[in-house]
């Protein structure tokens, strides 16, 4: 029920083995003395699902093999540092050391390819294994490193041979997969996802939000400007306010879209607000449905995150992923759950990005009932949650649901969308381009709410929710719906 955001101005895993490994081009090893053990090395360590490893081994905090199952530990508060999960290892470790929150330590570089074989685009960016397949920036590659959407290539047939395919494995002899390590150590079972840690203060409170100046709103505003000045006017209420980029399925080259976006605010000293919408299953076949698989899922959200990279920036992590699940299988649950919780690591792996999980909003789940799917989606991980985006109830509405959410959640802490909530919702509590509804409060971090982060506007005010009440299509700027909600705002 979340519409799409288009930049129209610029433009199933399973409970399986999770496997990736990391290749970074173009960097060479310096050895070094790390760990307790003090020993040399010049070899990476792979975390995979949790666990750190060497060289296709298991190790403990202090670097050294490890293959004894019962110390691949899935207990968070296992402290023994003989044990395998590497955010409680402890101070001076080998782990510590090299900076758990990464996937892995660099790489040498890959010897030449054969005479004649094509090694790919030349570039210092990530391949990754999902399941598998080899991607590069979340595009899936055949065995030369070209990229190739065709998902009749992405074969799961163990005896495929084509090299056109995507099996890594399976790629023939000189070819660029042909030199990447495909070899990953087994994964216990039961293994959980990387840890990683919430930031230790409000990150709206540090520094203003930013207002791209490419936001739906303005560029119509700035359209209509020279023969229409008073409606541009109008509109500029919405467009000089900050509110949230979306990505999705639409943006081509999400790494660069999000890499744009964040540098504009960092140029700026602002805090850029995104919006992560591409879950597998999106908005069960609505107005915003999408196609992307599990696995095309997993390579996009790392490419997300390697746009923002070590850069201030918060994150809305999939919009209605918690709430609506009524099209899901069990397995397709479980699946999303797992997603979930993998996006929320992977996108807390930069020190300084804010993760809020979407929960809906106060008349749709009841606080039990989606504390437990919080906890599933990683919400110990994260920053947050998430309330209202892209609907209508008012702040105090908000507010008293996200506090019993936080209640069951540790304390944890929720942003607001307030872009429509000005009169609150329909008396049929209608979500799709309701009339009389108004703007909401201006974002801002002075909510009055020590457990209120923020106040966002997570929607755009104006952008269409689907093809109802007289809309444009969903993500399409209606400037008659905006001119309606600037006309009803009080202030």
């Amino acid at each position: 029920m979340i519409s799409l955001i288009k930049f129209y101005q610029n433009k199933n895993i399973t409970k399986t083995k999770i496997i990736f490994t990391v290749l970074l081009i173009g960097q060479f090893f310096i050895p070094q003395i790390l760990g307790q053990n003090n020993f040399a090395y010049a070899a990476s360590y792979v975390y995979v699902n949790g666990y750190p490893t060497l060289n296709g081994n298991f190790v403990d905090c202090d670097g050294n093999i490890d293959a004894d199952p019962s110390h691949h530990t899935t207990n968070p508060n296992d402290t023994d540092p003989g044990h395998h999960l590497g955010q409680n290892c402890p101070a001076g470790s080998l782990l510590n050391s090299a900076a758990p929150t990464l996937i892995v330590q660099p790489l040498s570089p890959p010897t030449a390819p054969a005479p004649n074989s094509n090694p790919g685009p030349a570039s210092p960016n990530a391949y990754v294994y999902i399941n598998g397949y080899l991607t590069l920036n979340g595009n899936f590659l055949d065995c030369n490193g070209s990229i190739d959407n065709d998902s009749s290539h992405h074969t799961t047939n163990p005896n495929d041979t084509d090299p056109g395919h995507h099996l890594g494995q399976n790629c023939s002899g000189g070819s660029l997969s042909a030199q990447l390590p495909v070899s990953t150590p087994a994964l216990p079972a039961n293994n959980p996802l990387p840890s990683a840690s919430s930031l230790t203060s409000n990150i709206f409170s540090a520094m203003p939000m930013f207002v791209d100046p490419n936001n739906q709103a303005s560029v119509y505003a700035n359209s209509i400007r020279s023969w229409d000045p008073s409606n541009a006017s109008l509109i500029d209420k919405i467009g000089n306010q900050p509110q949230a980029d979306w990505f999705g399925d639409w943006n081509t080259d999400v790494q660069s879209d999000v890499d744009n976006v964040v540098t504009a605010a960092s140029n700026q000293g602002t805090l850029p607000l995104l919006v992560a919408y591409n879950i597998p299953q999106r908005d069960c076949g609505g107005y915003s449905a999408g196609s992307t698989s599990a696995a095309a899922y997993q390579a996009w959200i790392r490419a997300f995150a390697a746009g923002i990279g070590q850069r201030q920036a918060a994150v809305i992590l999939e919009p209605d992923a918690t709430a609506l699940i009524t099209c899901l299988s069990g397995s397709e649950l479980q699946s999303r759950y797992n997603l979930l919780q993998d996006a929320v690591n992977v996108l807390k792996a930069n020190n300084h990005t804010a993760v809020y999980i979407d929960a809906g909003h106060p008349a749709w789940i009841s606080a039990a009932v989606m504390a437990q799917r919080l906890q599933q989606a990683g919400i110990n991980q994260a920053d947050g949650f998430a309330l209202n985006v892209s609907n209508f109830y008012s702040a105090t509405d908000n507010i008293s649901y996200g506090q019993q959410l936080s209640a069951a959640l540790g304390g944890k802490h929720f942003v607001i969308d307030t872009s429509r909530s000005g009169n609150g919702p329909t008396p049929d509590a209608q979500w799709c381009n309701p009339l009389g509804r108004a703007l909401g409060p201006a974002p801002t971090a002075n909510t009055g709410n020590s457990l209120v982060d923020a106040f966002l506007w997570v929607k755009t005010p104006g952008s269409s929710d689907g093809q109802c009440n007289g809309g444009p299509a969903a993500g399409v700027f209606w400037p008659n719906y905006a001119e309606a909600l600037v006309n009803s705002a009080n202030w």
